[in-house]
This record gives C-alpha cells, sequence and structure tokens, in this order.
C-alpha cells in the first residue's frame, strides 16, 4: 500500500514528492523522499494530454498527474473509435 505528497503538502522545502510505502504482511513501513529540479517538477506535473500544468490541482481530480476530465475524454474517444470500427467492419460484411 502506498500514497503520495508532494514536499509543499508536508511542509519540506523544495519541489518533491514523497511516497509512503507499507506492507500489510510484515508491516514494514518506508518514506521515499524525491526531490526534482524546478523544471522535472513542472514536467511531472504536466497533463499529457492538454500539457497544461497540475501542479494545483486537487488530487481526487487526478489520474497519476493528468486531469482527471482529459484522461476520461482520451477514454471515450477510444470506446467511440472501437464502436466505429465495429459498425464500418458490419457494414462491409453485408
Amino acid at each position: 500500500m502506498g500514497c503520495r505528497y508532494t514536499f509543499d503538502d508536508t511542509g519540506i522545502d523544495g519541489e518533491g514528492i514523497v511516497t509512503n510505502l507499507s506492507c500489510p504482511k510484515c508491516e514494514a513501513y518506508v518514506e521515499v523522499f524525491k526531490q526534482y529540479t524546478e523544471e522535472e517538477y513542472k514536467e511531472l506535473f504536466t497533463c499529457i494530454f492538454c500539457e497544461e500544468d497540475t501542479s494545483e490541482i486537487e488530487y481526487e481530480y487526478l489520474v497519476d498527474t493528468d486531469h482527471l476530465e482529459c484522461f476520461l475524454e482520451d477514454e471515450q474517444n477510444k470506446i467511440d473509435a472501437e464502436k466505429a470500427k465495429k459498425i464500418k467492419k458490419v457494414k462491409e460484411e453485408e
């Protein structure tokens, strides 16, 4: 099990991510601190779909570091494209 926080969320100066990991079987616990340059951090929090900054977006509106809305739109486009292929195939077989 694990969760991630930004340095800002945990009160640490600089740009980075803190990941908490634990094992339910042996109860081991570890915190991993990864510091980034400002440029690396900005790239990390850029939506791959719209290329906008997501560093100030609440986590419940993100999928990884992408906008939830952009992610869902992309998924819907994939579904629509697959349906269109199936319809085309059925029409060609007629």
